[in-house]
């Protein structure tokens, strides 16, 4: 969980599946899949402005990190592959 500079919660989950939502206004929004296949350990931090997000998705038969950041203001982010297979990179939509 992390919370970013307005005090609002945002949560990443899933075990298989990488789900994301946050609160504000007293409700939560309804979980949005960031990830649908193979996908484990969700970790979420917030800094000024953005979201941060890294999980392990095992879907091509490897273990590969991903990180995606999400500004707070904007429904898309950049999404950066961090840790691939030795020889190859392969970049993953974006952050719904």
């Amino acid at each position: 969980m992390a919370v970013d500079a307005r005090g609002n919660p945002h949560v990443a989950f899933g075990y298989g599946t990488v789900r994301y939502a946050s609160a504000s206004g007293g409700g939560w929004s309804d979980p949005v899949t960031v990830q649908a296949s193979a996908a484990y350990l969700p970790i979420l931090t917030a800094s000024p402005g953005a979201l941060h997000l890294a999980y392990v998705d095992t879907s091509g038969g490897n273990s590969e990190v991903y990180y995606r950041t999400r500004p707070l203001e904007e429904d898309r982010g950049l999404v950066v592959l961090l840790i691939v297979d030795s020889r190859r990179t392969t970049p993953c939509g974006p952050w719904p």
